[in-house]
């Protein structure tokens, strides 16, 4: 018999299943499509997209092929026509799709505005031009970068400066590619628009939020980051470049961080589906501790406070790997064992 786990909880990191099994042994695909950021812009590698990938693969054990299109200060309504074209010949199992940052901002020049025309890449424009804007772009927040916003804020009050891309085109834009993901069999991540320094365009980018979190609520398998509510009880000076739009260094470790344990509870909620309609042979107890998972197990969406029999069945559980919980998980993966696997499963 095998022996029980001693005091320190053991989690479950990863499930696969006998259908699955082929997957655990090819690379997880996923791909990044947006505006600059989704790349690390200004920062030189470590951003965001990167970042999820190396998450998911660090906690799945799992090889991750990642890819990134770049389409530089696009609105979400210009980018949309290349989401096909330029990624969908990836045959990517997950997209994140970073749009909203541009079309949520209320520029006070004029010259930033890209209601007709996108902005130019940085890679598109001159040597000399394109290592000036970086540099600017790239110069940590300081006290003075409080006082700049405030100044940002007050004039579009006054002027009371219209968002770059309305509300209605830019929900209609990212509806669409998610429709075109989810057609292709693919899993859209969708984030929100980032926080701005400027109160005037934080104020006005909320609402966009609001109505992607109401698209999240209609489109089942869609995966929705609410950068909003990641972001808003830290210091903007944390969060943000001098600019008061780009994302710190810091932002980005820990959106990406953000997106990784996204992606791996949506691949463990899709193996315990699996799981669930499996014969059981052989049991070991577990209790279910994430609302997400229950919800699947027992259709409920209540947080988990209750224990689960369930069974790793044979023919069911192709492999189950588990780790004492000394390893950095938040929030945990779901599934915490109680008692020993059987036999034939190995032990702990």
């Amino acid at each position: 018999m095998a022996p029980r786990l001693s005091g320190e909880r053991a989690t479950i990191i990863e499930v696969v299943t006998t259908a699955s099994r082929d997957e655990a042994h090819h690379p997880l695909r996923i791909a990044g499509f947006g505006a600059c950021m989704i790349s690390g812009y200004p920062h030189k590698g470590g951003g965001l997209f990167e970042v999820a990938c190396s998450f998911v693969e660090k906690t799945l054990s799992r090889a991750v092929q990642s890819t990134i299109v770049t389409l530089g200060g696009f609105p979400a309504p210009r980018g949309e026509k290349h989401l096909k074209k330029k990624v969908f010949g990836f045959n990517p199992h997950y997209i994140v799709i970073q749009f909203g940052a541009t079309d949520a901002q209320c520029p006070v020049r004029a010259a930033s505005r890209q209601t007709d025309r996108c902005s130019k890449p940085v890679g598109s424009l001159r040597p000399s031009s394109a290592l000036r804007i970086t540099a600017y772009h790239s110069q940590p927040a300081t006290v003075l970068s409080r006082l700049r916003w405030e100044i940002a804020s007050l004039i579009g009050y006054l002027r009371k400066i219209e968002p770059i891309t309305p509300r209605s085109l830019y929900v209609a834009a990212i509806e669409r590619m998610v429709d075109d993901c989810l057609s292709a069999g693919i899993t859209p991540v969708v984030l929100s628009p980032f926080v701005y320094g400027s109160r005037y365009t934080m104020r006005n980018a909320i609402p966009y939020t609001d109505a992607l979190n109401e698209l999240h609520s209609r489109a089942q398998d869609m995966i929705f980051v609410n950068c909003c509510r990641l972001f808003g009880n830290l210091p903007k000076s944390m969060i943000l470049m001098h600019d008061g739009f780009h994302l710190s260094r810091m932002a980005h470790n820990l959106l990406g961080e953000t997106i990784g344990q996204e992606i791996v509870a949506d691949i463990m909620t899709k193996n315990v589906d699996r799981f669930i309609g499996a014969p059981i042979l052989d049991t070991a107890p577990a209790r279910c501790t994430h609302p997400e998972i229950l919800g699947r197990i027992v259709g409920t969406t209540k947080p988990a406070q209750s224990e689960i029999e369930m069974g790793f069945g044979d023919g069911a559980v192709h492999r189950v790997c588990a780790e004492v919980q000394r390893e950095h998980w938040n929030p945990p993966v779901g599934l915490e064992l109680t008692g020993p696997l059987p036999r034939k499963y190995g032990t702990l």
